[in-house]
């Protein structure tokens, strides 16, 4: 039995091989074709949401529900554009400019175009927001991701920062965009060019909306109540603050090398802000942030004055209310309306022709606009 039982075996191992091996060429074929392997360029080993296009259910986030779709390029980038050399404006920041739970026709970013474009002025604004990052990860995005972009050259930079700067840890591990050994760095290079990998994303797409949907908490929509303000001792935050300007600075600086306009905009919440010298809050802890949160946009609009950048101070003039906001700081649709509308008001002298070089308009250097 054993002897007639051999060339059964032997011949169902020849199987197997011969079709583990045309697997296998099959595989490396495909990826040789459909893979960017061989293409160059590419994002290497920086590690960016990309190739994305999303269909998810945000009816448990925001009361209006329904589905949205959440897509990305190749690149990286959310936004109307057909390529990266289209862009005049593009924004950087957290899951504030990322919004997640925004369909791509409800983000700030792309109403800011469509007034544009309403107003007959050609502008399309790319959105390279990434869910969690401080300007530590903007830092980063700039020097690594960006500048691997073919052909974007961006008249203007906008950054909307600080909400991330003020509630996270500073030592930036949580927004580090370039893997640190050498086994991350193989890992993800293989991630970033691998048509395999990019299938295996696309079918999971919506287990991967499902896992960032995590760093968004919805609330229910109950006003404001006035508070004292809480005792916030600036000394006691004075190296935070410190290592916030230069990284302000050196936003600033990455702009200006990239021959682009830095604009910087200050950012606010919706569990607390203050209206006539009175604060509202949610609560105690909202009135606390919130006012750790005005230290750091006092940092950063000094830090941009200094270097007679465009500083704009969103968080003090613009009329936002706990209603356009679905948890303690992403806006809803209607929120991210009043963002592109007040922004719209702020960038349309910087983006007339004759100033479409990449100089700043000379009356909108100041801490308001």
């Amino acid at each position: 039995m054993a002897q007639t039982g051999t060339p059964v075996i032997s011949s169902l191992k020849k199987i197997v091989g011969w079709n583990a091996a045309i697997l296998l060429v099959g595989l490396l074929g495909g990826e040789l074709i459909f893979g960017s392997w061989l293409k160059g360029g590419g994002l290497g080993t920086v590690h960016v949401p990309r190739d994305l296009n999303l269909q998810h259910d945000v009816s448990e986030i925001r009361p209006d529900g329904g589905i949205v779709r959440y897509s990305r390029d190749r690149w990286g980038l959310r936004g109307s554009h057909q390529s990266a050399a289209a862009i005049d404006i593009l924004a950087i920041g957290g899951s504030t400019t990322d919004e997640l739970y925004s369909d791509d026709s409800e983000t700030w970013t792309f109403q800011l175009e469509q007034k544009f474009r309403q107003a007959g002025i050609p502008i399309t604004v790319g959105n390279a927001g990434i869910n969690g990052h401080s300007t530590i990860g903007h830092i980063y995005s700039l020097e690594n991701w960006l500048l691997r972009v073919p052909n974007l050259q961006p008249k203007i930079i906008l950054f909307y920062i600080g909400i991330n700067d003020a509630v996270l840890p500073a030592d930036g591990s949580y927004d580090a965009i370039v893997p640190a050994n050498g086994w991350g760095k193989f890992r993800r290079y293989a991630i970033n060019n691998s048509a395999v990998i990019r299938l295996i994303r696309v079918v999971r797409g919506s287990i991967l909306a499902s896992e960032l949907r995590l760093a968004y908490r919805a609330w229910a929509p109950t006003p404001l109540k006035p508070v004292a303000p809480p005792a916030i001792h600036r000394k006691l935050y004075i190296k935070r603050l410190s290592t916030y300007r230069q990284r302000v600075l050196r936003l600033i600086q990455l702009a200006v090398e990239r021959g682009a306009t830095p604009i910087l905009v200050t950012q606010r919440r919706g569990d607390a802000h203050s209206r006539n010298g009175i604060l509202f809050a949610r609560s105690a802890e909202a009135a606390k942030v919130h006012e750790l949160q005005r230290l750091f946009n006092q940092e950063m609009l000094s830090a941009c004055r200094s270097k007679g950048a465009v500083c704009v101070d969103l968080a003090s003039e613009i009329n936002l209310t706990y209603q356009d906001f679905f948890d303690s700081m992403h806006t809803n649709p209607a929120g991210s309306e009043k963002i592109a509308e007040y922004l719209f008001s702020v960038l349309k002298p910087l983006t007339a022709p004759v100033n479409l070089d990449g100089k700043p308009h000379a009356d909108s250097r100041s801490s308001h606009r």
